[in-house]
């Protein structure tokens, strides 16, 4: 066994990360930025930025020969203030009106009800590679629930010269945090006094105002697998409110919605009547509202609050964004007398840690994005006074909202999210029962033949997110594309395989599964006195290994793979020569791969006096297993161990079996 991997959390990770100058080729220089907010009050501010940029390449010359700015008219205005380009022969161009364009937001034509959604576009005359380009874009925002900001220093181009300043003439409390994050040690090139953690308490300062400034940022390096901006570089965070105040703002809009009328009721008993169980009129009337009304529109936290649709309204138009969807699944889930809660939950999923700074009290307007429905059990026990909340989550309570009619009633691509809950002040986490999480099963039975050939028996099964993937592809292909699949299922474990059976796939059941039996000739190589065989490739680890090394930290999803493979050996080949070696890649308990190997004989499970262990046949069992309990973020100190270690497994040795005559 190895344990190789040590996962840190960015809260108390000590990265050491590559020193090297900053990542070479950029495509423009930042000579200076600098974002100005002025508060008028808690719901309205001015938001002035300017940008002086040096093109580099043609590529940096495509990315920025325009400004694109969008907007809603219903509550946000935006003007460019000045446009210059200079060039080095000395041409000065100015930005004038027949460069500007309006557009309406792609979303427009689709969802016409909503106010529409406009994009700012100017063409930038003269610019070319050595051009210096001067924007600044002022922008207006009103009746916003509250202020939040979220400014981050630097990026993959080097800055010369960058400022975030806030002026708060009204000394209006708001929280926030400067915030440099990064396991206590900088990135190449940026200096380790910027490792700070300074909360701002009260109002922003005696002079009402607050400013930030840096010079000479490098840099970072484009690798895949990055972590958000804000994790890497110094970002300040602020925010007028907290998750309890802003829970009593939506729960304030949300409730006078919610309430059925006499033809959401109507509509809601038609749905639901032919079904008996609670569980056949939840997922009935789900599938109404998520075949029945079209996802369409911007999402909720880019219109005002008081925008947001009557559930007749909705159905009326046969369209909505997800919040107005969610009111009227809601309506109709009350109408049948059901105890539900929309809840919010995280568009980004937060790390877990003491300084969870995407949480209270640094909340953002675009934290909480994705509204879902919890369906709550008909009676609440003793046990929720006690245990609150988080009790009643994991017993009988079913989240519904996202996906299609195919995801299976109680799964949620969100698990493990923070939500918000506007019938509580606090946040908490999404959670599933484990049959319902996004992961992968297969069982693969090879019986090997004295001649070398193998009958091979594939079971492949889906749970939870995966498990609606699995259904849309299933029932919604061709007869002929069904086939096709068929055959390229099995000519994956030999080309020259043939099928024993029909393709058998589950689509009604959970977890939804496919199964085939295929006999493949020559599976196995034979020599004089031995059987070689090439078992079928394991698991790979989930993340981007496409790189000798790195220069940032790395961040993987949820994954959850289960992979058994069971070789039945030929009674005259059952002495094993070389075979793949067991390995545990450990990672405190959020990434876990082991490869177990085990020996099965007749009889084994059966009751009485223990079996003789040389019956036959004998069976070779691997069970591979990879997990990740959350977002695993490897440091770069760590990447050329976990590179070793995947070339480890990958190595064909690992899948090469060797058995000889007795």
């Amino acid at each position: 066994m190895r344990n190789i991997l040590l996962f840190i959390s960015p809260a108390l990770a000590c990265a050491v990360y590559a020193q090297e100058p900053a990542a070479p080729g950029a495509d423009v220089r930042v000579l200076g930025t600098s974002t100005v907010i002025e508060l008028e009050s808690r719901n309205a501010w001015t938001t002035t930025r300017e940008d002086t940029v040096e093109i580099l390449t043609r590529a940096g010359l495509g990315l920025n020969s325009e400004i694109s700015v969008s907007y809603n008219p219903v509550w946000q205005t935006v003007e460019i203030l000045e446009a210059v380009v200079s060039n080095q022969n000395g041409a000065v161009f100015t930005l004038t009106p027949n460069e500007l364009n309006i557009m309406d937001a792609p979303w427009v034509a689709s969802a016409p009800d909503y106010p529409a959604g406009k994009i700012l576009r100017a063409s930038l005359p003269g610019v070319e590679v050595g051009s210096v380009i001067r924007t600044v874009v002022r922008t207006t925002q009103k009746d916003a629930p509250f202020f939040s900001h979220l400014h981050t220093f630097g990026g993959f181009d080097p800055v010369d010269e960058a400022s975030f300043e806030v002026r708060d003439p009204n000394k209006l409390k708001f929280g926030g945090f400067r915030w440099w994050r990064n396991g206590g040690m900088a990135p190449a090139g940026f200096p380790a006094s910027w490792m700070e953690w300074n909360p701002i308490n009260g109002s922003m300062s005696a002079a009402t105002d607050q400013k930030w400034a840096y010079k000479n940022l490098p840099a970072l390096h484009r690798e895949d697998g990055l972590p958000e901006l804000r994790t890497l570089l110094p970002t300040i965070a602020l925010s007028s409110t907290d998750s309890g105040a802003y829970s009593k703002i939506l729960r304030d809009a949300i409730d006078p919605l919610v309430k059925p009328s006499k033809q959401i009721r109507e509509h809601a008993r038609k749905i639901a009547t032919p079904f008996k169980t609670r569980e056949e009129k939840i997922k009935a009337l789900r599938d109404d509202v998520l075949k029945n009304i079209r996802l369409a529109g911007p999402s909720f936290t880019e219109l005002p609050l008081s925008t947001l649709s009557t559930p007749d309204a909705t159905r009326a138009r046969g369209y909505g964004h997800a919040l107005d969807r969610m009111i009227l699944l809601d309506a109709m889930l009350r109408a049948e007398g059901f105890k539900t809660e929309i809840i919010f939950v995280e568009s980004r999923k937060s790390f877990n840690g003491p300084d969870n700074w995407t949480l209270q009290p640094i909340l953002q307007r675009d934290t909480y994005t994705v509204p879902l429905i919890e369906v709550l059990p008909p009676e609440r026990s003793l046990w929720d006074r006690w245990f609150g909340e988080s009790y009643t989550t994991r017993h009988g309570t079913i989240t519904i909202g996202d996906g299609d009619q195919y995801m299976p009633l109680g799964a949620t691509a969100y698990v493990g999210f923070n939500a918000l809950c506007p019938a509580s002040p606090q946040s908490r986490r999404v959670w599933l029962e484990w049959d319902f999480r996004p992961q992968t099963k297969s069982d693969t039975v090879i019986h090997l033949q004295p001649n070398g050939d193998a009958i091979i028996a594939h079971t492949n099964w889906h749970c939870g997110v995966a498990c609606a993937a699995f259904r849309k592809h299933t029932i919604e292909q061709s007869p002929e594309e069904r086939r096709r699949e068929h055959l390229e299922l099995i000519s994956g474990f030999s080309r020259g395989a043939e099928p024993l059976s029909e393709l058998v796939t589950e689509t009604e059941a959970h977890p939804g599964y496919t199964a085939f039996t295929l006999r493949a000739p020559r599976f196995a190589a034979l020599d004089k006195n031995t059987m070689t065989v090439l078992l079928p490739p394991p698991p790979v680890l989930p993340l981007p290994l496409r790189s000798d090394r790195r220069f940032n930290p790395m961040l993987t999803s949820l994954v959850c793979e289960n992979k058994t493979v069971r070789v039945v050996l030929p009674d005259e080949f059952s002495k094993q020569v070389a075979a793949p070696t067991a390995f545990h890649i450990r990672n405190d308990n959020l990434l876990n791969y082991t490869l177990a190997i085990s020996k099965e004989f007749p009889g084994m499970h059966i009751r009485g006096p223990r079996r003789d262990e040389t019956e036959k046949p004998v069976t070779l069992v691997f069970n591979y297993s990879v997990s990740t309990m959350g977002e695993v973020r490897v440091e770069p100190d760590m990447y050329p161990l976990l590179l070793e270690e995947n070339r480890k497994i990958t190595d064909p040795s690992q899948r090469t079996l060797v058995l000889q005559k007795e």
